[in-house]
């Protein structure tokens, strides 16, 4: 017989849902059907691949054949990048269930059969059973695999294309405010990206009279790594260490003076912070970022005769906040 690991774990599911689901599955074939509430991120299966799903299962009976039984199915991110699922029937306490996989389309798969067992298991392990010549169209196990498939795919290597706004103490004479664009790659819980921005300069006042001093101007470039690692919320958030390097150009210009000049000079910091995630959405997203670093090359600028007129902080701070869209 073909498949018969899957029969095997479909009667014994079958019983495992008889003795989950007592006051549905109770009494001699009551007419059952479904009311389906199926809540999802994007990114996982949806409500109309749920009932599809079932409907496979079932095979030549159909959904809206039975009198109805409200189900009700949550799936979410938990920590660990894992998925949870919670299954309840009609609201009640007692038929609550809560199972986790690893991928969205794992715990969508197990959430499927339950329900299927709950209305006929006598017709899903036939549909099982019954040899693939037999039945061309598609099952859910094959759907989930495709499932499966599709979000392995997308957990191989997405890009992310970005614009972000920034704020910054230290790097100029005043806080400031930048904004640039970005560029990454996310593998799984992982994110390499690369960005640029251009900050609004500031003004350092000193020199022969109160009005005179040098206007410093930043331009930047980094490259970030984050990582997934201390776990998600239900709310669709996630925590994601990250640590950046960046290298750039600052330009100093002289006002208020005689013969004021311009100058240029590398820049080069190490920042490390805290990045807050939204993971809810398909193609767009959006995070805000803590970070603390230090200036590797602190570029001095000077009046001739009258000394040091800007030096960057030995300490700096940076909070950005950005929205990025996923390809494919």
């Amino acid at each position: 017989m073909r498949l018969d690991w899957r029969l095997g774990a479909a009667r014994t599911s079958a019983c495992l849902a008889c003795l989950a689901f007592p006051a549905v599955t109770r009494g001699a074939e009551p007419a059952r059907g479904l009311e389906l509430e199926w809540r999802a991120p994007p990114g996982c299966p949806n409500d109309a691949w749920a009932r599809k799903a079932i409907e496979a299962y079932l095979g030549h009976r159909k959904i809206d054949a039975f009198k109805p039984i409200a189900v009700h199915v949550a799936i979410a991110a938990v920590a660990g990048g894992r998925w949870r699922a919670e299954l309840s029937i009609g609201g009640g306490a007692s038929g609550d269930r809560v199972f986790e996989g690893a991928t969205c389309a794992r715990v969508g798969d197990a959430a499927v059969l339950i329900i299927a067992l709950m209305l006929d298991p006598v017709q899903v392990v036939t549909q099982i059973e019954t040899p693939g010549d037999e039945a061309p169209r598609a099952t859910p196990v094959s759907a989930g695999d495709s499932s499966r498939r599709a979000a392995d795919a997308r957990a191989a290597g997405r890009l992310e294309l970005a614009v972000q706004a920034m704020g910054d103490a230290g790097s100029l004479p005043e806080p400031t405010v930048g904004a640039g664009l970005a560029a990454g790659v996310r593998f799984g819980r992982s994110l390499v990206q690369a960005d640029i921005v251009a900050w609004v300069p500031r003004r350092a006042y000193g020199g022969p009279t109160t009005a005179s001093g040098g206007e410093i101007q930043l331009y930047t470039a980094s490259v970030r790594g984050c990582s997934a690692a201390i776990g998600a919320l239900k709310s669709g958030l996630v925590f994601e260490p990250c640590a950046r390097a960046e290298g750039g150009l600052t330009i100093g210009r002289g006002f208020g003076i005689a013969e004021p000049v311009t100058s240029l000079n590398p820049w080069v910091a190490v920042f490390a912070g805290l990045s807050i995630r939204q993971t809810s959405s398909e193609s767009l997203g959006a995070w805000l970022s803590v970070e603390g670093g230090v200036p590797l090359v602190r570029p001095n600028y000077v009046i001739e005769e009258f000394g040091t007129v800007f030096r960057a902080g030995p300490v700096l701070a940076r909070v950005s906040f950005g929205l990025a869209w996923s390809f494919p």
